[in-house]
């Protein structure tokens, strides 16, 4: 409790294997060489008694890291369960904000029931330095794990910069009430993933982004399409785009646009488009290095159980009033107020 770690070459913090309930609560840590804290057991699966679980870290502030390896984060949570990571500061890292789990598949491990929560992550990255980031960055199947009422804002890398990031074999996540905006790509990303709920967010995407994207969809062992699984269900969230299509299929490879059709599961989300000369909402072979796109007309993505009762208007950027007299609910304009104060 209220201890500061500051100018230190490594990480300030490891919590390892067989550690169990430990709190770290109101610390700072600034100008680091490496990350702010670690958490890890030694593998993926291991007896209950070697596990790393029941941690909490909450109302920290984490600032100026990654002087000496740009690579580390401020919170690794690699192989731990039932870890909260809630109401900390986050900002001015090369690098992600905070990553959960270390297993680059649909593996089950001992990652599960961590919550992320009421973070405030900003001014992460450099757009000359490190790149297949997010603020939030997960990996691997992580049953029971929560991303809830973060504020995330100005997350800038090389390539491969994203809000929050679904990485590999992400699966079993809920993400919810998060506000995302002003990242270099997407504020929301899925690289192959499968059953994972996202909704009552408010992502804003700029110039350079969707509102959210997917790269494979949904995957097999063998990283082939697994078609009838459903990447998310993504509902009930509160998207506004800038000059792209709401939805991305970014791929570097060529599939089926069958794929995105038959991996997406959502419905009843509002999505406003500040350029009005922009009349695409999905795209199915988004490349970020030669910025190519194919459009999905309409009536191959919107169908019955598919964005059906999603609302896609258009104009300058919406006032919070004009989206309530959108019946747009209650508890996204509101989060849509706190981007529109600017408050990090």
């Amino acid at each position: 409790e209220n201890c500061r770690f500051e100018s230190l070459s490594g990480w300030a913090l490891f919590i390892g294997e067989g550690t169990h309930g430990n709190r770290v609560t109101d610390c700072a840590f600034r100008n680091l060489g490496s990350g702010a804290i670690h958490l890890s057991a030694e593998k993926d699966i291991a007896p209950e008694d070697e596990y790393c679980r029941g941690h909490v870290i909450e109302r920290c502030t984490m600032a100026d890291g990654g002087k000496r390896k740009a690579g580390c984060v401020a919170v690794l949570s690699r192989h731990a369960a039932d870890v909260v990571i809630r109401d900390n500061t986050i900002t001015r890292f090369p690098y992600s904000g905070i990553s959960c789990g270390w297993n680059w598949s649909f593996k089950k491990t001992m990652t599960s029931n961590n919550l992320i929560s009421g973070n405030r992550i900003f001014d992460l990255g450099d757009d000359d330095l490190v790149g297949d980031m997010g603020a939030i960055y997960m990996l691997g199947r992580q049953p029971g794990t929560v991303i809830e009422n973060n504020r995330i804002r100005d997350i800038r890398g090389t390539v491969f910069c994203w809000g929050i990031y679904l990485d590999e074999g992400s699966a079993e996540i809920t993400v919810r009430g998060n506000l995302v905006s002003d990242c270099k790509l997407e504020p929301f990303h899925v690289h192959y993933g499968m059953d994972n709920l996202i909704t009552g967010n408010v992502f804003i995407a700029g110039k350079n982004g969707a509102c959210c994207s997917v790269t494979r969809a949904t995957m097999d062992a063998n990283n082939k399409f697994e078609p009838g699984t459903k990447v998310f269900d993504f509902t009930g969230n509160l998207c506004i785009a800038d000059g792209m299509p709401f939805y991305l299929k970014s791929i570097w490879e060529t599939y089926p646009r069958q794929e995105l059709i038959d991996a997406w599961k959502g419905d009843n989300n509002f999505c406003w488009q500040i350029d009005e000369d922009c009349k695409v909402k999905v795209c199915e072979d988004w490349h970020y290095i030669n910025l190519t796109m194919t459009p999905l007309a309409d009536a191959e993505f919107i169908a019955p159980g598919r964005e059906e009762h999603s609302v896609f208007r258009s104009g300058p950027r919406p006032s919070a009033a004009r989206l309530r007299a959108e019946n747009v609910p209650e508890a996204l304009v509101r989060l849509y107020e706190v981007y529109l104060g600017g408050a990090k």
